[in-house]
């Protein structure tokens, strides 16, 4: 099941034909008209499917499901930027399907429109459809068959020289196709599909609560867009129904290879990351990411009386990583007295450790470091 944005610039020949084929409207006419729509649709050479056999992804149309018909306003400055006018319906299931349907418009608009009409496929009844940005990427929740529901978008694009109007009906044009009743669409998609395998470096299983996809590119990762003028770039957060290690993302990415970095956070609330550069997820691709990442941890500080501490380079930290510094802070007229590191629940005396308030850490532990340092008043 495939989400198709197929350009499709009907209306002016909808225009050009209804002006020969049928009589003129009168001008203060201006009742909706009914067209009937039918066209066939199939998958292009590069969609991958969403159905997993033998590793591969393969696509089907399914029986009933529902296609917005949707036209571009034309003006850049349009909000929104579509106009929605009608539902076509899959007639079966397969590769390749018929969509059929009714549009409706004012005589007016089918003269007025400009020359695009595009259709999203498909449209499930049960999601919100946002019609300022029908390329929507938020809200995934990691599974195969709401990726192949909602998220799986792709578009084609055809000459209007293709199509015509006869009375209410909108057909191929056989003067234009040699072969009228073998000619259909062909999509390609927006996204990539990638699914993703959380383990930890032991190769565990990570049971993931949620993750999110972080692009380094300012312009990266697109969370939403109309595709035309506005495009809405960031983090994509992949919130699972149930905890899994399985992750699915449909993941809009610009071409360029950036750094890209994931952090998962598991049913016991610890959190993961992995990091990786010049990463590129090709549009129509389907990639498998076995991913072992590494669990992230805190120096967390005890509040304290007459002074603090502070850690850098970051509060943060991965076992074995070294150099992380503690740096005291007296107030006037007090020093420290003792520090205490605390780990795993065992208390680790540091205060010899401390030289000109300052304290560096050797190779870091696989969990989080508490701080508690006392101050006294200075003798001096």
């Amino acid at each position: 099941m495939k989400k198709i944005l197929s350009i499709l610039m009907l209306a002016t020949v909808m225009a050009a034909c209804s002006h020969e084929e049928q009589p003129q409207l009168p001008e203060e006419s201006s009742a909706p008209k009914t067209y009937t729509m039918t066209i066939e649709a199939t998958k292009g050479s590069d969609t991958r499917a969403l159905g997993l056999v033998d590793n591969k992804l393969y696509a089907a149309w399914k029986k009933g499901e529902k296609v917005k018909v949707l036209v571009l306003m034309g003006a850049t400055t349009q909000t929104p930027y579509f106009m929605e006018i009608g539902v076509l319906t899959a007639q079966g299931d397969g590769l390749k399907t018929v969509l059929k349907g009714t549009v409706n418009m004012t005589p007016q608009e089918v003269a007025a429109i400009s020359p695009n009409i595009c259709f999203l496929f498909p449209f499930s009844v049960n999601s919100t459809f946002d019609i300022e940005y029908p390329f929507n990427y938020t809200g995934q929740i990691g599974t195969l068959a709401s990726i192949a529901e909602h998220f799986d978008y792709s578009f084609a694009f055809d000459s209007p020289n293709n199509y015509k109007l006869v009375g209410d009906e909108i057909v191929i044009n056989d003067e234009a196709v040699s072969d009228p009743t073998s000619y259909q669409i062909s999509s390609h998609n927006t996204q990539a599909i990638v699914r993703f395998n959380l383990m930890n470096q032991n190769g565990d299983p990570i049971y993931a609560t949620s993750l999110t996809v972080h692009d380094s590119a300012t312009n990266g990762i697109i969370r939403r867009c109309d595709y035309l003028t506005k495009t809405e770039y960031g983090d994509i957060e992949i919130v699972p129904g149930n905890p899994s290690s399985e992750i699915w993302a449909a993941i809009w990415k610009q071409s360029s290879p950036s750094s890209i970095t994931l952090t998962a956070t598991d049913v016991d609330n610890n959190t993961y990351t992995f990091t990786q550069d010049n990463v590129v997820w090709y549009s129509g691709q389907y990639y498998t990411v076995n991913v072992k990442m590494k669990q992230r941890h805190q120096v967390i500080i005890n509040p304290s009386e007459h002074g603090t501490v502070t850690v850098s380079p970051s509060e943060y930290y991965y076992m074995g990583d070294k150099n992380v510094t503690l740096t005291i802070h007296p107030d006037d007229l007090y020093v420290l007295d003792e520090l205490i590191l605390t780990f795993n629940n065992s208390d680790i005396p540091a205060t010899s450790m401390v030289s000109n308030n300052t304290v560096v850490l050797p190779d870091m532990p696989d969990g989080d470091v508490y701080v508690t340092a006392t101050f006294k008043e200075s003798t001096n």
